[in-house]
């Protein structure tokens, strides 16, 4: 496969592409540092850990789960916000394709319930599977979704989550055009990797149509992390904080 990037041109991925890339993370576990599989920076794996602090740090309060929460954490991988979560006395409940990143993370927090399931055809009877949700939580997994795909889920969760809900989404976000990675060879990684990184107007537009809709309006939307933590020119981690009250 020749990898391409397309810059400014909707394109969609090949599905396959995106799952062997996860079958390919899931071989490269390390069980001293996880995160590294689902945050990579494989070779600065404290690089992982401290975008990982500052994410939670920041984004925490935004989340506001308690005690008469359920939570759903979307393409959870190594559940790596499971533990803050139930600590703060949610219900936590996270969803993945990646069963061998699920078995990590029902290691790492059993007090936490991970489900097999693929948001790529998530369904509104899945979000609702084990109660609606009150909180929910998306790092990460709209770059591996056409829009298509991410427009469903955005209707999905939208008719599946609670009458009150407080949804976080946490997204690589590109700074001037959509970019998308296909079939690009990273030596970081050691295997291809297919992304689409698309604008902060064109994620708003793609969860607005579903949100708006359903009666949730954005509450919030900025920069993640402060530039130190940044090390790619093209894009930036962003969230984007969407809330329907009763």
């Amino acid at each position: 496969m020749t990898g391409k990037r397309i810059s400014g041109e909707a394109v969609e991925l090949d599905p396959s592409h995106v799952r062997s890339f996860f079958t390919n993370r899931e071989t490269r576990l390390a069980t001293d540092h996880p995160l590294t599989a689902v945050l990579y920076q494989d070779h600065d794996p404290t690089l992982a850990e401290a975008r990982d602090r500052a994410e939670k740090d920041r984004l925490l309060c935004m989340i506001d789960a308690g005690p008469h929460d359920r939570v759903l954490d979307v393409a959870c991988g190594v559940g790596r916000w499971a533990t803050p979560l139930i600590d703060r006395g949610a219900a936590y409940r996270g969803i993945d394709f990646a069963e061998g990143l699920l078995a990590a993370a029902r290691e790492s927090e059993p007090r936490g319930v991970f489900d097999v399931a693929d948001v790529s055809n998530l369904t509104e009877a899945d979000v609702r599977e084990r109660g609606a949700p009150t909180k929910v939580l998306v790092c990460g997994a709209l770059i591996y979704l056409n829009d298509d795909v991410v427009r469903n889920l955005a209707s999905a969760l939208a008719s599946g989550a609670a009458a009150a809900c407080r949804v976080v989404l946490r997204e690589p976000t590109a700074l001037v055009e959509r970019l998308t990675l296909d079939g690009i060879y990273s030596a970081e990684m050691q295997t291809e990797y297919s992304a689409i990184y698309r604008t902060a107007d064109e994620l708003l537009d793609l969860f607005g149509d579903a949100f708006v809709s359903r009666g949730f309006r954005l509450a919030a939307q900025d920069d993640l992390y402060e530039a130190a933590l940044n090390n790619r020119a093209e894009t930036r981690q962003r969230f984007y904080v969407w809330e329907r009250t009763e």
